[in-house]
């Protein structure tokens, strides 16, 4: 590919997200990374967007000497609209870290495909479809004969509640929003009489956030993450990471708190058939659902069989996250996710529109 023009970017963070924070975070370490790395030399970084949880936007110029947290509050404050009417004139690359409600739900995805924005958002179908972990588990279950789901009850009214969980008495579940990503609220119960009123209040909390909460059994097994990386025209299957935690649960406190779980790439020498089997069929949701860039999707995995969790279309780059962790093995890390999903915009078809047939009626 020809890399000799020069393209601006525009790195778009933050967001009207329950993940706000995290998405910050994964900027940071963005930033760190292209103040200090660099990005390809076709690519220039020319502004930092910072979208607030108001939806309003804070525009600025980029500065390698500025502190990443600065772009909170330094620059232009505009409404969000003129932010993308800006990178529409200006014909920038737009690189979004957000996550979650209006990031990686289809919305924003929609919005640049209309005004024909150039971006890492991925696409509308497959993301409108993976934020809901209960819709895309239906797809699941129903197209793939060697991958299982677990029992799952979708609720989004507390009014039934107590009635639709007489089927889980006595046995471990896990109670989760179906559309919040980052593991919030995200808990495991043995349910009882005991901890009836404490599944009842987390299930209220979600729907003040979420249209639905989840309950789901407890699948006893190792997590295991495959992503896929679309590169050079070809979706390319990341090594599998294996996720050890001392409660075989990997919660919000495990992914985010140090020394609360053990990621481990597992090496082609230690894949195991059931691996195998789960990153093969990362690949064929990736392809089939018309997923874009990089995508990691989580399973379960026991002496039993294959358990399917959910995808995550836009996956966290924290340092510490699991996808640059796959990326590193490859020897890349998120600068290079920059570059490479700015290639795969360029070589994206564009579907014709014009198309035109007679009416009379």
């Amino acid at each position: 590919m020809n890399h000799t023009t020069t393209n601006n970017v525009a790195i778009l963070f933050g967001g009207q997200s329950s993940e706000h924070d995290a998405t910050c975070r994964s900027f940071a370490y963005l930033y760190e990374r292209i103040t200090t790395v660099g990005l390809r030399e076709d690519l220039i970084v020319t502004h930092i967007i910072y979208l607030d949880r108001t939806g309003q936007a804070v525009v600025s110029n980029y500065d390698p000497s500025k502190e990443a947290a600065s772009y909170q509050t330094d620059g232009d404050h505009v409404s969000l609209f003129k932010a993308f009417e800006l990178i529409s004139d200006k014909s920038l690359f737009a690189y979004g870290v957000f996550y979650g409600q209006n990031g990686e739900d289809g919305r924003i995805q929609g919005l640049a495909d209309f005004f024909s924005i150039r971006s890492n958002f991925g696409g509308l179908l497959s993301c409108a479809l993976s934020i809901s972990k209960y819709h895309l588990n239906q797809y699941v279950r129903g197209n793939f004969e060697n991958i299982s789901v677990p029992k799952t009850l979708h609720i989004t009214d507390t009014k039934e509640t107590e009635k639709l969980l007489n089927t889980f008495k006595g046995k471990e579940i896990v109670v989760k929003p179906n559309s919040l990503g980052s593991s919030i609220m995200t808990e495991k119960f043995l349910y009882s009489e005991e901890t009836a009123d404490a599944v009842a209040d987390l299930i209220s909390k979600i729907l003040e956030f979420d249209t639905a909460a989840l309950v789901q059994e407890y699948i006893l097994g190792v997590e295991h993450s495959c992503a896929c990386l679309e590169k050079d025209g070809e979706v390319l299957e990341m090594p599998a990471m294996r996720i050890e935690t001392p409660n075989n649960f990997f919660g919000q406190k495990e992914k985010f708190i140090a020394g609360h779980s053990k990621e481990i790439i597992v090496e082609p020498k230690d894949e195991t058939p059931q691996v195998a089997i789960a990153r093969h069929a990362a690949h064929a949701m990736f392809t089939d659902l018309e997923f874009r860039n990089a995508v990691r999707f989580d399973f379960i995995i026991n002496e039993t069989g294959i358990y399917f969790l959910e995808a995550n279309p836009l996956p966290g780059i924290l340092k510490g996250s699991i996808l640059p962790q796959m990326l590193r093995t490859k020897g890349w890390d998120v600068e290079n996710l920059v570059a490479i999903t700015f290639d795969n915009e360029q070589a994206q078809k564009k579907l014709k529109t014009d198309f035109s047939f007679e009416i009379n009626v």
